[in-house]
């Protein structure tokens, strides 16, 4: 029977999710660098990697910006990195519509921030990581960090010194 793809989908998204990482799973959202810090200054790349956390906020990156100036960071001299790999993007499915994208159905994301509600328009929400890792960027300044390279949106490095991180709730409550 055909349906409103969005309602349904979520259903068996969240069952089939329970059922591979169980309640208690939590999403992390990390943030790394390509080289150890040295006196407050970082001479590589800082590295934010979504982990898909759907309650991740404003607050939440200014609170993994307000962790790295309280350990110590306070300059990156490289790039400002997000990962936001972890889901394929593909946002269609067989029989839908053309305009479901983006109006009716998001990007695929592993790093959303205010459910992606906070902006509109077509290409922020066919991609809204361009402009979310500009939220992170302005986190990191207005905690007193500054970033000399570009904001790029990759794949994280190899071999990464985790330095922060934000935790989620239990999927159970959210």
């Amino acid at each position: 029977t055909a349906t409103a793809p969005a309602s349904n989908e979520k259903i068996l998204t969240t069952g089939a999710l329970l059922a591979q990482v169980g309640a208690s799973y939590r999403y992390v959202t990390q943030v790394s660098a390509t080289a150890q810090p040295v006196a407050g200054n970082l001479d590589g790349d800082l590295v934010l990697v979504g982990s898909g956390d759907p309650t991740l906020t404003r607050g939440n990156l200014a609170g993994l910006a307000h962790k790295l100036y309280a350990a110590g960071l306070r300059r990156v001299t490289g790039q400002l990195i997000v990962d936001d790999s972890r889901y394929s993007h593909g946002t269609r499915a067989p029989g839908w519509k053309h305009d479901f994208l983006p109006d009716e159905s998001g990007a695929v994301d592993a790093f959303s921030v205010n459910n992606d509600n906070w902006r509109s328009g077509s290409s922020f929400l066919a991609d809204p990581t361009p402009d979310n890792a500009g939220l992170w960027r302005a986190a990191l300044k207005a905690a007193g960090i500054r970033v000399a390279g570009a904001t790029e949106v990759g794949i994280a490095p190899a071999n990464l010194d985790p330095l922060a991180a934000h935790t989620s709730r239990p999927l159970s409550v959210i």
